[in-house]
């Protein structure tokens, strides 16, 4: 594990990405000492550690996250924002705002519908293979990139239909043209997103 972590850096890495998948509602305690701990692994390799908060996870919300985040008490903790579980969690982007804005180190993009879906295979669905480009669904980015730091946006848009209809990097290329549009960023800011839209 110590070699990963090491190769990490010279990946030009900084941010790892962790999450909670237990099933007992009455884990906090295990949960904040196991973040702990992967904090303080990545610390080292001066990574943060970014805990999110998958609507169909252990930790489903906001607050949730950031309770875990808080007590754990570490440096490089944070808390990664993917803007299809705001809209899932109902989360009103205000409430970001009275966070520590150090938590916040990069944001995940993508759109969703509405309709919450009615089912966990419904929101597997959505989440893992049919997000929406920025601009298609009913999310506010400006609203929750106002309420942030200046970070980093990557764009996780998973869209198997879209990338059969028109291939890879068509499919990137349309992320990138609709999330400068929500957010109003300059067309030839190259730096400013980070794409996964596979």
């Amino acid at each position: 594990m110590s070699r990963r972590w090491r190769l990490r850096p010279s990946w030009g890495a900084r941010h790892v990405i962790s999450s909670a998948w237990t099933t007992d509602p009455d884990d906090r305690d295990v949960l904040v000492e196991r973040y702990a701990e992967l904090c303080d692994l990545a610390a080292p390799y001066g990574l943060t550690m970014d805990l999110e908060f998958p609507y169909i996870s252990r930790l489903k919300t906001l607050g949730e996250t950031a309770d875990i985040v808080r007590a754990a008490d570490r440096p490089n903790g944070g808390i990664l924002i993917d803007t299809p579980y705001v809209h899932l969690s109902r989360l009103n982007p205000h409430a970001l705002a009275e966070l520590p804005p150090e938590w916040f180190h990069f944001v995940h993009i993508a759109d969703a519908p509405a309709a919450i879906p009615a089912t966990r295979e419904d929101t597997v669905q959505l989440m893992r293979n049919a997000r929406l480009y920025p601009g298609e669904g009913c999310i506010d980015f400006r609203a929750i990139a106002a309420a942030l730091p200046s970070v980093s946006y990557s764009i996780e848009l998973p869209n198997v239909k879209r990338v059969a209809e028109l291939g890879h990097v068509e499919h990137a290329r349309r992320c990138l043209e609709a999330a400068r549009l929500s957010l109003e960023v300059p067309v030839h800011d190259d730096d400013y997103f980070h794409a996964h839209a596979a």
